[in-house]
């Protein structure tokens, strides 16, 4: 039987590896031409197949092409919902000092 620190360094290994391989395909999606503009915690998984550990990215009803990337003008008070809301976009991005980019999008 596996010990508690076992497993607990186990899972966290799970989570690095999980977070390490959706940042490779996040940078595959970029190379492609797109922004995926929703990457988080919550829109990345894995699938296991044949034990081997596969990146899944989920939810692309925001992606738009790089070209494409916006630039938001929000009043303050959208702003605050948005930081509050949407805590992955980035900063620059609801400030609208920027447009979307692949630096905004990790």
């Amino acid at each position: 039987m596996k010990s508690t620190r076992t497993r607990c360094l186990t899972k966290v290994h799970h989570e690095i590896l999980k977070h390490v391989k959706c940042s490779d395909a996040l940078s595959y999606i970029h190379s492609e031409g797109y922004l995926h503009n929703d990457f988080n915690g919550d829109n990345e998984t894995i699938s296991d197949n044949k034990n081997t550990l596969q990146p899944v990215i989920i939810h692309f009803g925001q992606t738009a092409r790089l070209s494409k990337g916006k630039l938001y003008k929000l009043s303050q008070r959208n702003q605050d919902k948005c930081k509050k809301y949407h805590t992955n976009k980035g900063i620059e991005v609801v400030r609208g000092t920027h447009l979307q980019s692949q630096e905004s999008d990790i």
